[in-house]
Protein backbone atom coordinates (compact mmCIF):
# COMPACT_ATOMS: atom_id res chain seq x y z
CA UNK A 1 0.00 0.00 0.00
CA UNK A 2 1.58 3.51 -0.88
CA UNK A 3 1.37 6.27 2.00
CA UNK A 4 -0.07 9.57 0.45
CA UNK A 5 0.77 12.56 1.75
CA UNK A 6 -2.81 13.92 1.97
CA UNK A 7 -3.40 10.94 4.79
CA UNK A 8 -0.92 13.42 6.59
CA UNK A 9 -1.93 12.52 10.51
CA UNK A 10 -0.63 8.86 11.68
CA UNK A 11 -3.44 6.60 12.57
CA UNK A 12 -2.18 7.07 16.26
CA UNK A 13 -3.45 10.61 15.97
CA UNK A 14 -6.54 9.63 14.87
CA UNK A 15 -8.42 9.11 18.15
CA UNK A 16 -7.04 12.12 19.21
CA UNK A 17 -7.85 14.29 16.96
CA UNK A 18 -11.71 13.00 17.66
CA UNK A 19 -11.09 14.64 21.25
CA UNK A 20 -8.20 17.61 20.89
CA UNK A 21 -10.52 19.56 22.88
CA UNK A 22 -10.28 16.92 25.32
CA UNK A 23 -6.68 16.46 25.22
CA UNK A 24 -5.75 19.86 25.26
CA UNK A 25 -7.81 20.39 28.26
CA UNK A 26 -5.58 18.84 30.94
CA UNK A 27 -3.00 21.27 32.19
CA UNK A 28 -0.86 19.10 34.00
CA UNK A 29 0.07 17.69 30.82
CA UNK A 30 1.01 21.09 28.96
CA UNK A 31 -0.73 23.90 30.05
CA UNK A 32 -1.52 26.99 27.81
CA UNK A 33 -0.77 30.24 28.67
CA UNK A 34 -2.41 33.43 28.43
CA UNK A 35 -1.41 34.38 24.71
CA UNK A 36 -3.86 31.22 23.25
CA UNK A 37 -6.80 32.77 25.29
CA UNK A 38 -7.36 35.22 23.12
CA UNK A 39 -9.93 34.02 19.99
CA UNK A 40 -8.72 34.33 16.83
CA UNK A 41 -4.70 35.01 16.77
CA UNK A 42 -3.63 33.09 14.07
CA UNK A 43 -4.19 34.60 10.42
CA UNK A 44 -4.64 32.61 7.34
CA UNK A 45 -2.82 32.70 4.03
CA UNK A 46 0.61 32.85 5.18
CA UNK A 47 3.59 31.52 4.22
CA UNK A 48 4.59 27.72 5.19
CA UNK A 49 6.66 27.06 7.65
CA UNK A 50 8.16 23.65 8.52
CA UNK A 51 8.42 23.68 13.12
CA UNK A 52 10.53 20.95 14.64
CA UNK A 53 10.33 20.38 18.27
CA UNK A 54 12.73 19.70 20.61
CA UNK A 55 12.53 16.64 22.30
CA UNK A 56 10.22 16.63 25.61
CA UNK A 57 10.94 13.55 28.02
CA UNK A 58 7.49 14.36 30.31
CA UNK A 59 5.32 14.67 27.71
CA UNK A 60 4.44 12.56 24.54
CA UNK A 61 4.75 13.49 20.92
CA UNK A 62 1.22 13.95 19.82
CA UNK A 63 0.35 16.12 22.86
CA UNK A 64 3.35 18.16 22.76
CA UNK A 65 2.59 18.80 18.93
CA UNK A 66 -0.70 19.77 19.62
CA UNK A 67 0.00 22.05 22.80
CA UNK A 68 2.37 24.00 21.05
CA UNK A 69 -0.03 24.36 17.99
CA UNK A 70 -3.08 25.40 20.53
CA UNK A 71 -0.82 28.35 21.54
CA UNK A 72 -1.01 29.50 17.90
CA UNK A 73 -4.82 28.79 17.82
CA UNK A 74 -4.29 26.24 15.30
CA UNK A 75 -4.84 22.24 16.06
CA UNK A 76 -3.57 19.13 13.74
CA UNK A 77 -6.94 19.47 11.74
CA UNK A 78 -7.13 22.77 10.99
CA UNK A 79 -6.57 23.51 6.87
CA UNK A 80 -3.88 25.67 8.08
CA UNK A 81 -1.61 22.53 9.38
CA UNK A 82 -0.63 20.89 6.24
CA UNK A 83 1.69 18.47 8.18
CA UNK A 84 2.30 16.77 11.26
CA UNK A 85 5.20 14.65 11.88
CA UNK A 86 5.50 12.40 14.63
CA UNK A 87 7.54 9.54 14.68
CA UNK A 88 10.56 7.97 16.72
CA UNK A 89 13.18 10.35 15.79
CA UNK A 90 11.56 14.19 15.64
CA UNK A 91 8.12 15.63 15.77
CA UNK A 92 6.66 19.02 14.82
CA UNK A 93 4.73 20.20 11.84
CA UNK A 94 4.23 22.44 8.68
CA UNK A 95 1.73 25.04 8.69
CA UNK A 96 0.72 28.14 7.25
CA UNK A 97 1.54 31.14 9.34
CA UNK A 98 2.21 35.04 9.61
CA UNK A 99 4.26 36.55 11.82
CA UNK A 100 2.17 36.85 14.82
CA UNK A 101 2.54 32.96 15.12
CA UNK A 102 6.15 33.11 13.82
CA UNK A 103 6.38 35.72 16.87
CA UNK A 104 5.05 33.22 19.25
CA UNK A 105 7.04 30.11 18.66
CA UNK A 106 10.13 32.17 18.73
CA UNK A 107 9.50 32.89 22.30
CA UNK A 108 8.74 29.13 23.08
CA UNK A 109 11.71 27.45 24.50
CA UNK A 110 10.70 24.47 23.21
CA UNK A 111 10.95 25.06 19.58
CA UNK A 112 14.05 23.77 17.58
CA UNK A 113 13.76 24.86 14.03
CA UNK A 114 11.42 27.06 12.32
CA UNK A 115 12.45 27.45 8.57
CA UNK A 116 10.33 28.99 5.68
CA UNK A 117 9.65 25.78 3.17
CA UNK A 118 11.96 25.66 1.03
CA UNK A 119 12.51 23.97 -2.64
CA UNK A 120 14.63 21.07 -2.73
CA UNK A 121 15.51 19.62 -6.67
CA UNK A 122 17.57 16.89 -8.20
CA UNK A 123 20.53 18.10 -9.76
CA UNK A 124 19.26 18.15 -13.23
CA UNK A 125 22.38 19.65 -15.61
CA UNK A 126 21.51 18.91 -18.88
CA UNK A 127 18.50 16.81 -21.05
CA UNK A 128 18.98 12.99 -20.79
CA UNK A 129 21.21 11.08 -23.05
CA UNK A 130 21.15 8.09 -24.27
CA UNK A 131 18.60 5.53 -24.33
CA UNK A 132 18.22 1.99 -24.56
CA UNK A 133 15.54 -0.82 -25.07
CA UNK A 134 14.85 -4.06 -26.23
CA UNK A 135 12.14 -6.82 -25.84
CA UNK A 136 14.22 -9.52 -23.57
CA UNK A 137 14.66 -9.06 -19.64
CA UNK A 138 18.27 -7.92 -19.26
CA UNK A 139 18.31 -9.90 -16.28
CA UNK A 140 18.68 -13.16 -18.43
CA UNK A 141 21.44 -11.78 -20.65
CA UNK A 142 24.72 -11.13 -17.79
CA UNK A 143 27.12 -13.80 -17.47
CA UNK A 144 28.50 -14.82 -14.37
CA UNK A 145 32.70 -15.58 -14.50
CA UNK A 146 32.65 -17.38 -11.46
CA UNK A 147 29.91 -17.53 -8.97
CA UNK A 148 31.18 -14.13 -7.61
CA UNK A 149 31.43 -12.57 -10.39
CA UNK A 150 29.31 -10.62 -12.56
CA UNK A 151 30.38 -10.20 -16.53
CA UNK A 152 29.09 -8.22 -17.95
CA UNK A 153 27.86 -4.97 -16.29
CA UNK A 154 28.97 -1.45 -16.00
CA UNK A 155 32.61 0.73 -15.44
CA UNK A 156 30.95 1.57 -11.86
CA UNK A 157 30.91 -1.99 -10.10
CA UNK A 158 33.92 -3.00 -11.67
CA UNK A 159 35.81 0.23 -9.94
CA UNK A 160 33.85 -0.39 -7.00
CA UNK A 161 34.96 -4.18 -6.49
CA UNK A 162 38.84 -3.18 -7.64
CA UNK A 163 41.77 -1.70 -6.77
CA UNK A 164 43.10 -1.38 -9.75
CA UNK A 165 42.20 1.54 -12.20
CA UNK A 166 39.31 0.54 -14.84
CA UNK A 167 40.78 0.79 -18.19
CA UNK A 168 38.35 1.70 -20.80
CA UNK A 169 35.40 3.89 -22.48
CA UNK A 170 32.84 4.84 -19.53
CA UNK A 171 29.95 3.35 -21.71
CA UNK A 172 31.36 0.24 -22.23
CA UNK A 173 29.41 -2.78 -21.07
CA UNK A 174 32.19 -5.70 -20.36
CA UNK A 175 33.54 -4.80 -17.21
CA UNK A 176 32.94 -7.43 -14.34
CA UNK A 177 31.67 -6.45 -10.48
CA UNK A 178 33.45 -8.91 -8.05
CA UNK A 179 31.64 -9.96 -4.34
CA UNK A 180 33.17 -11.69 -1.33
CA UNK A 181 33.17 -15.26 -0.46
CA UNK A 182 29.82 -17.13 -1.09
CA UNK A 183 28.06 -13.54 -1.78
CA UNK A 184 27.61 -13.96 -5.68
CA UNK A 185 26.94 -10.46 -7.41
CA UNK A 186 23.13 -11.91 -7.29
CA UNK A 187 22.61 -12.45 -3.83
CA UNK A 188 24.43 -9.16 -2.62
CA UNK A 189 22.16 -7.10 -0.12
CA UNK A 190 19.69 -9.75 0.36
CA UNK A 191 16.98 -8.62 3.02
CA UNK A 192 18.11 -4.79 3.39
CA UNK A 193 15.16 -2.40 3.07
CA UNK A 194 16.25 0.48 0.75
CA UNK A 195 14.34 3.77 0.83
CA UNK A 196 14.89 5.85 -2.69
CA UNK A 197 13.73 8.96 -1.46
CA UNK A 198 13.51 10.86 -5.39
CA UNK A 199 10.86 10.70 -7.99
CA UNK A 200 9.46 7.65 -7.11
CA UNK A 201 10.29 4.29 -9.12
CA UNK A 202 9.02 2.49 -12.27
CA UNK A 203 8.55 -0.97 -10.49
CA UNK A 204 8.05 -2.76 -13.52
CA UNK A 205 11.62 -2.43 -15.04
CA UNK A 206 12.70 -6.01 -15.61
CA UNK A 207 15.73 -5.33 -13.41
CA UNK A 208 14.08 -5.14 -10.46
CA UNK A 209 12.53 -8.99 -10.45
CA UNK A 210 9.76 -7.48 -8.19
CA UNK A 211 11.64 -6.42 -5.49
CA UNK A 212 10.83 -2.76 -6.29
CA UNK A 213 7.05 -1.31 -5.04
CA UNK A 214 6.21 2.45 -4.44
CA UNK A 215 5.86 3.12 -0.10
CA UNK A 216 4.82 6.90 -0.30
CA UNK A 217 4.01 10.06 -2.17
CA UNK A 218 3.54 13.10 -1.78
CA UNK A 219 0.93 13.52 -4.47
CA UNK A 220 -1.84 11.28 -5.61
CA UNK A 221 -0.11 9.76 -8.31
CA UNK A 222 2.75 7.88 -7.13
CA UNK A 223 4.35 7.21 -10.71
CA UNK A 224 8.02 8.29 -11.39
CA UNK A 225 7.34 10.65 -15.01
CA UNK A 226 10.46 11.88 -14.13
CA UNK A 227 13.00 8.82 -14.47
CA UNK A 228 15.34 10.03 -11.46
CA UNK A 229 14.45 7.37 -8.85
CA UNK A 230 14.05 4.47 -11.15
CA UNK A 231 17.69 5.11 -12.54
CA UNK A 232 19.16 5.81 -8.74
CA UNK A 233 17.16 2.49 -7.84
CA UNK A 234 19.10 0.31 -10.45
CA UNK A 235 21.92 1.80 -9.53
CA UNK A 236 21.79 0.40 -5.71
CA UNK A 237 19.81 -2.94 -6.57
CA UNK A 238 19.03 -3.41 -9.96
CA UNK A 239 20.46 -6.51 -12.21
CA UNK A 240 23.27 -6.50 -14.05
CA UNK A 241 23.37 -2.22 -13.00
CA UNK A 242 22.85 -2.81 -9.41
CA UNK A 243 25.51 -2.87 -6.63
CA UNK A 244 23.02 -5.21 -3.90
CA UNK A 245 21.08 -7.05 -6.59
CA UNK A 246 18.49 -8.84 -3.61
CA UNK A 247 18.13 -5.83 -2.24
CA UNK A 248 14.26 -4.79 -1.48
CA UNK A 249 13.32 -1.41 -2.70
CA UNK A 250 11.27 1.20 -1.77
CA UNK A 251 10.23 4.12 -3.41
CA UNK A 252 9.39 7.30 -1.34
CA UNK A 253 8.14 10.13 -3.75
CA UNK A 254 9.26 13.65 -2.68
CA UNK A 255 10.26 15.04 -6.16
CA UNK A 256 7.25 15.93 -9.04
CA UNK A 257 7.58 15.53 -13.14
CA UNK A 258 10.45 18.41 -13.38
CA UNK A 259 12.77 16.63 -10.47
CA UNK A 260 11.80 19.14 -7.93
CA UNK A 261 9.86 19.47 -4.40
CA UNK A 262 10.13 20.90 -0.91
CA UNK A 263 11.48 20.79 2.37
CA UNK A 264 8.27 20.09 4.13
CA UNK A 265 7.22 17.32 2.17
CA UNK A 266 10.90 15.65 2.26
CA UNK A 267 10.84 16.02 5.84
CA UNK A 268 6.93 14.50 6.55
CA UNK A 269 9.34 11.41 3.64
CA UNK A 270 11.67 10.77 6.07
CA UNK A 271 9.13 10.48 9.18
CA UNK A 272 7.90 7.50 6.87
CA UNK A 273 10.85 6.11 6.52
CA UNK A 274 11.35 5.77 10.59
CA UNK A 275 7.85 4.74 11.05
CA UNK A 276 8.59 2.07 8.68
CA UNK A 277 12.06 1.28 10.56
CA UNK A 278 10.27 1.10 13.35
CA UNK A 279 7.88 -1.22 12.54
CA UNK A 280 10.42 -3.47 10.16
CA UNK A 281 12.44 -3.91 13.33
CA UNK A 282 9.72 -6.02 15.33
CA UNK A 283 9.92 -8.17 11.87
CA UNK A 284 12.06 -11.60 11.85
CA UNK A 285 13.00 -11.13 7.97
CA UNK A 286 14.17 -7.52 8.75
CA UNK A 287 18.16 -6.86 8.23
CA UNK A 288 18.47 -3.16 8.29
CA UNK A 289 17.27 0.49 6.52
CA UNK A 290 19.33 2.37 3.87
CA UNK A 291 17.95 6.02 3.32
CA UNK A 292 18.75 6.55 0.02
CA UNK A 293 18.73 10.73 -1.21
CA UNK A 294 20.08 12.24 -4.43
CA UNK A 295 18.81 15.65 -4.21
CA UNK A 296 19.42 19.05 -2.11
CA UNK A 297 18.76 22.61 -1.38
CA UNK A 298 21.02 26.09 -3.18
CA UNK A 299 21.36 26.28 0.95
CA UNK A 300 21.44 24.89 4.20
CA UNK A 301 18.01 24.13 6.31
CA UNK A 302 18.51 23.46 9.76
CA UNK A 303 15.34 21.20 9.61
CA UNK A 304 16.75 19.26 7.16
CA UNK A 305 19.40 18.25 8.59
CA UNK A 306 17.70 17.85 12.07
CA UNK A 307 15.18 15.39 10.39
CA UNK A 308 18.41 13.37 8.82
CA UNK A 309 20.51 13.20 11.91
CA UNK A 310 17.49 12.20 14.16
CA UNK A 311 16.69 8.89 11.35
CA UNK A 312 19.98 8.13 11.74
CA UNK A 313 19.91 8.24 15.36
CA UNK A 314 17.25 5.84 15.46
CA UNK A 315 18.75 3.16 13.35
CA UNK A 316 18.44 4.47 9.42
CA UNK A 317 21.51 4.08 7.70
CA UNK A 318 21.76 6.94 5.23
CA UNK A 319 23.15 8.42 2.21
CA UNK A 320 23.52 11.42 0.35
CA UNK A 321 24.21 13.25 -2.77
CA UNK A 322 26.76 15.44 -1.91
CA UNK A 323 25.37 18.24 -5.12
CA UNK A 324 26.90 19.72 -8.78
CA UNK A 325 27.61 22.91 -7.61
CA UNK A 326 30.95 22.38 -7.48
CA UNK A 327 31.23 23.91 -4.12
CA UNK A 328 31.63 23.17 -0.88
CA UNK A 329 28.94 20.83 0.39
CA UNK A 330 29.20 22.32 3.29
CA UNK A 331 26.86 25.01 2.14
CA UNK A 332 23.84 23.03 0.95
CA UNK A 333 21.29 20.38 3.03
CA UNK A 334 21.21 17.97 3.18
CA UNK A 335 24.68 17.16 2.24
CA UNK A 336 25.95 19.22 4.78
CA UNK A 337 24.65 16.76 7.73
CA UNK A 338 27.31 14.00 6.64
CA UNK A 339 31.06 13.98 6.71
CA UNK A 340 32.90 15.62 9.65
CA UNK A 341 29.48 17.10 10.99
CA UNK A 342 28.28 13.51 11.37
CA UNK A 343 29.35 9.84 12.89
CA UNK A 344 26.98 8.40 11.06
CA UNK A 345 25.12 10.16 8.21
CA UNK A 346 27.52 9.84 4.62
CA UNK A 347 27.54 12.28 2.06
CA UNK A 348 28.80 11.51 -1.35
CA UNK A 349 30.81 12.98 -4.14
CA UNK A 350 30.88 11.89 -7.98
CA UNK A 351 34.36 10.93 -9.81
CA UNK A 352 34.82 9.62 -13.54
CA UNK A 353 36.40 6.44 -15.02
CA UNK A 354 39.75 8.45 -14.94
CA UNK A 355 39.89 8.37 -11.24
CA UNK A 356 39.34 11.87 -10.70
CA UNK A 357 36.77 14.30 -9.04
CA UNK A 358 34.35 15.63 -11.23
CA UNK A 359 34.44 19.13 -11.96
CA UNK A 360 30.83 19.51 -11.20
CA UNK A 361 30.90 17.54 -7.52
CA UNK A 362 30.57 19.37 -4.35
CA UNK A 363 33.77 18.82 -2.48
CA UNK A 364 34.84 19.55 1.17
CA UNK A 365 35.06 18.43 4.88
CA UNK A 366 31.14 17.53 4.85
CA UNK A 367 31.89 14.77 1.69
CA UNK A 368 32.88 10.83 3.29
CA UNK A 369 33.43 9.38 0.46
CA UNK A 370 33.69 9.65 -3.59
CA UNK A 371 31.88 7.30 -5.96
CA UNK A 372 31.35 6.22 -9.80
CA UNK A 373 28.55 9.58 -11.36
CA UNK A 374 29.54 9.97 -14.67
CA UNK A 375 28.13 7.86 -17.94
CA UNK A 376 26.60 5.55 -15.17
CA UNK A 377 24.42 2.99 -17.15
CA UNK A 378 20.94 2.30 -15.26
CA UNK A 379 17.12 1.38 -15.58
CA UNK A 380 14.65 4.01 -17.10
CA UNK A 381 10.96 4.56 -17.12
CA UNK A 382 8.99 4.08 -20.55
CA UNK A 383 9.73 0.44 -20.95
CA UNK A 384 10.53 -2.30 -18.69
CA UNK A 385 13.90 -2.87 -20.98
CA UNK A 386 14.82 1.01 -21.39
CA UNK A 387 17.78 2.18 -19.73
CA UNK A 388 20.04 5.26 -19.63
CA UNK A 389 23.24 6.91 -19.46
CA UNK A 390 23.23 9.51 -16.47
CA UNK A 391 26.15 11.75 -14.68
CA UNK A 392 25.61 13.19 -11.16
CA UNK A 393 26.97 13.12 -7.95
CA UNK A 394 23.08 11.69 -7.88
CA UNK A 395 24.43 8.99 -9.73
CA UNK A 396 27.40 8.54 -7.02
CA UNK A 397 24.85 8.27 -4.39
CA UNK A 398 23.36 5.02 -4.60
CA UNK A 399 26.38 3.39 -5.49
CA UNK A 400 27.25 4.02 -1.77
CA UNK A 401 23.78 2.78 -1.18
CA UNK A 402 24.59 -0.02 -2.37
CA UNK A 403 27.44 -0.96 -0.99
CA UNK A 404 25.67 -0.06 2.24
CA UNK A 405 22.96 -3.20 1.67
CA UNK A 406 25.73 -5.12 0.84
CA UNK A 407 27.82 -4.46 3.86
CA UNK A 408 24.92 -4.81 6.10
CA UNK A 409 23.64 -7.80 4.55
CA UNK A 410 27.58 -9.46 4.80
CA UNK A 411 27.06 -8.57 8.56
CA UNK A 412 23.59 -8.03 9.92
CA UNK A 413 25.47 -6.84 13.45
CA UNK A 414 25.70 -3.63 11.68
CA UNK A 415 22.45 -2.84 10.41
CA UNK A 416 20.83 -1.08 13.43
CA UNK A 417 24.48 0.56 13.44
CA UNK A 418 25.02 3.68 11.72
CA UNK A 419 27.85 4.82 12.90
CA UNK A 420 29.62 1.52 12.92
CA UNK A 421 28.72 0.84 8.88
CA UNK A 422 30.09 4.61 7.77
CA UNK A 423 33.42 3.63 10.27
CA UNK A 424 33.44 0.30 7.85
CA UNK A 425 32.91 1.86 4.89
CA UNK A 426 35.11 4.86 5.61
CA UNK A 427 38.07 1.96 6.77
CA UNK A 428 38.10 0.02 3.41
CA UNK A 429 37.66 2.69 1.42
CA UNK A 430 40.87 2.91 -1.33
CA UNK A 431 43.09 5.90 -0.46
CA UNK A 432 45.38 7.36 -2.99
CA UNK A 433 43.56 6.31 -5.48
CA UNK A 434 41.96 9.59 -7.05
CA UNK A 435 44.21 11.14 -8.81
CA UNK A 436 43.26 15.28 -7.88
CA UNK A 437 42.71 14.74 -4.28
CA UNK A 438 44.78 12.13 -3.12
CA UNK A 439 43.42 12.79 0.35
CA UNK A 440 39.82 12.07 -0.43
CA UNK A 441 38.60 8.38 -0.42
CA UNK A 442 37.39 6.02 -3.31
CA UNK A 443 34.34 3.56 -2.30
CA UNK A 444 34.73 0.15 -2.09
CA UNK A 445 32.78 -3.17 -1.11
CA UNK A 446 35.98 -3.90 0.31
CA UNK A 447 37.10 -6.46 -3.15
CA UNK A 448 40.76 -5.24 -3.86
CA UNK A 449 40.53 -8.28 -7.51
CA UNK A 450 43.36 -8.26 -9.21
CA UNK A 451 43.71 -5.98 -12.47
CA UNK A 452 46.48 -5.96 -15.36
CA UNK A 453 49.36 -4.53 -14.02
CA UNK A 454 51.57 -4.61 -16.90
CA UNK A 455 51.74 -1.80 -18.73
CA UNK A 456 51.81 -3.28 -22.33
CA UNK A 457 48.52 -5.33 -21.13
CA UNK A 458 46.64 -1.71 -20.14
CA UNK A 459 47.56 -0.46 -23.42
CA UNK A 460 46.16 -2.91 -25.28
CA UNK A 461 43.36 -3.14 -23.04
CA UNK A 462 43.03 0.68 -23.82
CA UNK A 463 43.25 0.43 -27.32
CA UNK A 464 40.99 -2.50 -27.11
CA UNK A 465 38.28 -0.88 -25.41
CA UNK A 466 38.25 2.35 -27.41
CA UNK A 467 37.55 0.78 -30.63
CA UNK A 468 35.18 -1.18 -29.32
CA UNK A 469 33.30 2.44 -28.61
CA UNK A 470 32.07 3.22 -31.89
CA UNK A 471 30.54 -0.48 -31.92
CA UNK A 472 28.72 0.05 -28.29
CA UNK A 473 25.31 -0.63 -30.24
CA UNK A 474 26.20 -4.03 -31.06
CA UNK A 475 27.83 -4.56 -27.51
CA UNK A 476 24.69 -3.90 -25.83
CA UNK A 477 22.68 -6.00 -28.21
CA UNK A 478 25.36 -8.97 -28.49
CA UNK A 479 25.74 -8.58 -24.41
CA UNK A 480 22.25 -7.85 -22.95
CA UNK A 481 20.01 -7.47 -25.83
CA UNK A 482 20.03 -3.36 -25.59
CA UNK A 483 19.95 -1.40 -28.58
CA UNK A 484 19.96 2.04 -29.18
CA UNK A 485 16.70 3.69 -29.71
CA UNK A 486 17.91 7.71 -28.88
CA UNK A 487 20.39 10.22 -28.24
CA UNK A 488 21.23 13.36 -27.04
CA UNK A 489 23.13 15.78 -24.95
CA UNK A 490 24.47 14.17 -21.74
CA UNK A 491 22.70 14.72 -18.24
CA UNK A 492 24.32 15.66 -14.71
CA UNK A 493 21.62 15.03 -11.50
Amino acid sequence: MVHLKQGRLLPSLLCLLLSVEAVLAVPSLYPRDSTTTTPSTHASDGDEYVVILSKNPDTPRDLHTEAVLAKLDLSPSHPDVRLVYNNSAFHGFAASMKSHCLGLLNDMTDVSHVEKTTSIKSHLYLPPSEAFSSAPPPANKARAAAANVRHPTTWGLQRLSSAQPVIGPAKDVTYTYTTAGDTTPDAAGAGVDVYVVDTGIYTEHAIFNGRARMGFSFEQDASDRDGHGTHVSGTIAGAIFGVSSSANLIGVKVLGDDGTGNTADSIYAMQYVVNEHDRRKSEANFVGSVMSMSWGLSVNSAAINTAVNAAAAAGVHVSIASGNSADDACKHSPASAGGAASSSVVTVGSINIGNEVSGFSNTGSCVDIYAPGEDVLSSWIQTPFTVNYLSGTSMACPHVSGVMAYLIAENPILGQDPAGLKQKLLSIALRGAISNDPNALLLSNGITASGPTNKRAIVNKAVETEKRQSDNEDHLAELMGFSVVASSADARY
